[in-house]
This record gives C-alpha cells, sequence and structure tokens, in this order.
C-alpha cells in the first residue's frame, strides 16, 4: 500500500472476548494491514508499521523495541501504530494509539490516546512511554490531530494535515528548542498496523 494512502490512525477494530493486553504482547515488523471487511479478530500480536520495502532484511528495530513496553488502556476497543521518517532519515518516529474508553467523541471524531512514541533523532533514541510524557491533542474529524513529546526542553511535535475524508494526508514535525527558531520538517508515512491485520489503514483507498 502506498505510504501516501495512510493516514493519522488506522482503522477501528473490535477485538472480542480477548484481552487487549495480548494484542499488546508482542511487537512484530508488518506492513500496513490490508484490506478486508473487518469480520476478522487477530488479537495475538501488535504490530509496528515496516521501515520501508526492505524492512525484512534490516535486522532488529530499535523502534518496536522501545514500544515493547507500552501500557495498553483497559477496556480500549482497538489500538494502532502509525510510522514517520523525516525527508533526509536522521528522525524517524513511531506512536501507538487508542481510543479513550471513558470518551464518547462523535460520529466523525475518535478521542485517542497516545500510549508511547519511539523518538529516533540522528541515531539516538528516546522512548517515551508514560502518560505525562504524552501530550495527544484530538481535532475535529481528527483531520489535524497532533502528539507533542518534550526531550531535553525541546518539543518535538508530529501533526497531520487532512482536507476531507479520502483526501491525501500531510504529515509534519514541529521542533521547538527553547532558545532558537523553530523548525518544520515534512514526514512520510513509512506505515500502520492494525490488529486484527483484516482491517485496512484508516483513510487507505484500498
Amino acid at each position: 500500500m502506498p505510504a501516501s494512502a495512510l493516514s493519522l490512525a488506522c482503522t477501528r477494530l473490535t477485538l472480542g472476548a480477548a484481552p487487549l493486553s495480548l494484542a499488546l504482547a508482542a511487537l512484530t515488523l508488518a506492513a500496513c494491514g490490508g484490506g478486508g471487511d473487518g469480520s476478522g479478530s487477530d488479537a495475538g500480536s501488535f504490530e509496528l508499521g515496516a521501515r520501508d520495502t526492505g524492512a525484512a532484511d534490516a535486522g532488529p528495530d530499535p523502534l518496536a523495541a522501545c514500544l515493547a513496553g507500552v501500557t495498553p488502556l483497559p477496556n480500549a476497543a482497538y489500538a494502532s501504530t502509525n510510522r514517520f521518517e523525516s525527508a533526509d532519515g536522521t528522525i524517524t518516529l513511531a506512536f501507538v494509539i487508542q481510543p479513550d474508553p471513558d470518551s464518547l467523541g462523535t460520529s466523525g471524531t475518535a478521542v485517542f490516546v497516545a500510549r508511547g512514541m519511539a523518538l529516533s533523532i540522528s541515531g539516538t533514541l528516546h522512548c517515551l512511554t508514560t502518560p505525562a510524557e504524552l501530550d495527544y491533542q484530538v481535532t475535529h474529524h481528527n483531520f489535524d490531530d497532533t502528539l507533542s513529546v518534550t526531550v531535553a526542553d525541546t518539543v518535538y511535535t508530529w501533526k497531520v494535515d487532512l482536507e476531507d475524508y479520502g483526501a491525501v494526508p500531510a504529515y509534519t514535525l514541529t521542533i521547538a528548542p527553547p532558545d532558537t527558531q523553530t523548525t518544520v520538517l515534512p514526514l512520510t508515512a513509512l506505515g500502520c498496523s492494525t490488529v486484527p491485520t483484516t482491517h485496512r489503514c484508516f483513510g487507505a483507498s484500498s
């Protein structure tokens, strides 16, 4: 599936009777989930999007290891990961989001809660897996959602820009150091994963 077809979050999914903690028990590398009618269930693994088409030969993935300690929200209905990279490849990130089971949202807006982010900056890996480190802001229809983390007093803010349902989303990372100019970098979506894998990514064209 083309990276340009990936949106903010993977499609909603139902885990049925399987505990969500089982879905998060193992992180494996996988490409974005394929199309499906949503009737299947595969709660036995929680998959992180592949780096690229050659990811199978790239060896262990530090981002996956970073997110292995993510603690799931009790009673949350589904979970997803999303993975991005800067144009020069010096910054890669992946994060886990789940819907807040205590929030209803609206018919077109999911109230997401970030459960973990792995952020690699010039080869230095930062694992942010506690709620206090993750600031996810929900917007109307999730068209402009943001996720911010702070590393060494610098704020990193991931953002999606989606004009409408079915449109191709754009992603950016804003880097705001405390004493210097803010930088906005375009991001490329490398992949997303769903549980179960029969669900296609939200916003995918096929």
